[in-house]
């Protein structure tokens, strides 16, 4: 039973005031990862649980450049998309 308890990524088990974590809770989040967690929080879907994760492994310095690259890249697709389309509209 105990080593199931352990084997659980992201679970913490509290014992007597110590806490024991599992070691992949300790690694900070990926590339990809901060990238997901930036488009999720753009579209506000982030849950809560992920939300903690960022906010306890992530480093703000990393959410805050890639939501900036994200926002260029938006605002760049949506002005193409509106120069294309009054480019064939004719105006």
């Amino acid at each position: 039973m105990w080593k199931r308890l352990l084997s659980v990524q992201y679970r913490q088990l509290y014992f007597r005031g110590f806490a024991v974590v599992n070691e992949t809770e300790k690694k900070t989040p990926s590339i990809f990862s901060v990238l997901g967690s930036v488009l999720a929080s753009m579209f506000g879907v982030q849950s809560n649980r992920k939300r903690e994760q960022d906010f306890t492994h992530g480093k703000p310095s990393q959410y805050i450049i890639i939501g900036l690259f994200v926002t260029v890249a938006f605002v760049l697709a949506v002005w193409g998309l509106v120069s294309l389309v009054m480019k064939l509209a004719g105006v």
